[in-house]
């Protein structure tokens, strides 16, 4: 993880706040993963917000408690009314100035 967020150059972004499914035992779509990572960093998962763009992520934010957005790249249908829609990564600043 910590590779790929360096060769992005997003790795400064995170410092020490990086969890990994391997190492807290948590699995999706169980959304406790997103929770304990809430926790950790000291917010209520309600203050958070979640960007999934797997199903299977999908159900587990959708299920956490979190604002979820769903990076849909291929127009895939979705179940979920609490889950907000997104083509692109560049619609995201836009979001997080209206929450």
């Amino acid at each position: 993880v910590r590779k790929a967020l360096a060769v992005t150059g997003l790795e400064k972004y995170f410092a020490d706040n990086i969890y990994s499914a391997w190492e807290l035992g948590v699995w999706k779509p169980d959304p406790e993963i997103y929770r304990m990572a809430a926790l950790d960093m000291g917010f209520g998962i309600e203050r958070c917000m979640i960007v999934e763009d797997s199903q299977i992520g999908l159900q587990a934010a959708a299920s956490s408690g979190a604002v979820t957005v769903f990076l849909n790249h291929f127009g895939e249908r979705t179940d979920y009314d609490n889950v907000i829609e997104i083509e692109s990564m560049l619609d995201l600043p836009g979001l997080l100035k209206d929450l």
